[in-house]
């Protein structure tokens, strides 16, 4: 019985070293496609998080994104923003913008709306999201990164 234990105690490590691991190589990835982005002029880089995600029912992770929370230029619009992004993210990757509508659920009027932009190159996508890009609101973008994203 104890070396039962012993050996499930010994392969759960080793599969905590292999997660811990394969951590470390995704998010290296993902950081690499992030240096290489277009860096937006004046904005302020305030943090950086790694997530993972999961497959519905899964206890592993099977992919992790690094997301990253800049400050706009207090100027710069939501479009421009994207407009930058468009423009500059290269021709090797593929860019689809959507505006999403916010609608207020009691009545239903549009108070607002969100650009944000998806780009993809090979199994990695990068987007943009202008969520708080509103007036009163922190004018925050956020980046979010998966360099195997188009597989799932």
């Amino acid at each position: 019985m104890r070396l039962a234990i012993a050996v499930a105690g010994i392969a759960l490590a080793l599969a905590a070293t292999a997660c811990i691991a394969d951590i470390a190589s995704y998010v290296h990835e993902n950081e690499g496609i992030l240096e290489a982005l277009p860096a937006l002029p004046g904005a302020e880089w305030l943090s950086t998080e790694h997530n993972p995600y999961y497959e519905e029912g899964g206890w592993a992770p099977i992919g992790w994104t690094t997301n990253v929370i800049y400050k706009a230029p207090p100027e710069m619009t939501d479009q421009e923003v994207i407009d930058f992004y468009v423009q500059n993210m290269g021709q090797d990757w593929q860019g689809r913008v959507e505006e999403v509508p916010i609608v207020d659920l009691g009545t239903g009027e549009q108070k607002r709306r969100v650009l944000q932009v998806e780009f993809s190159k090979g199994t990695a996508i990068v987007s943009m999201n202008t969520d708080n890009m509103f007036e009163g609101g922190p004018h925050t973008f956020e980046v979010s990164i998966d360099y195997r994203g188009a597989e799932r």
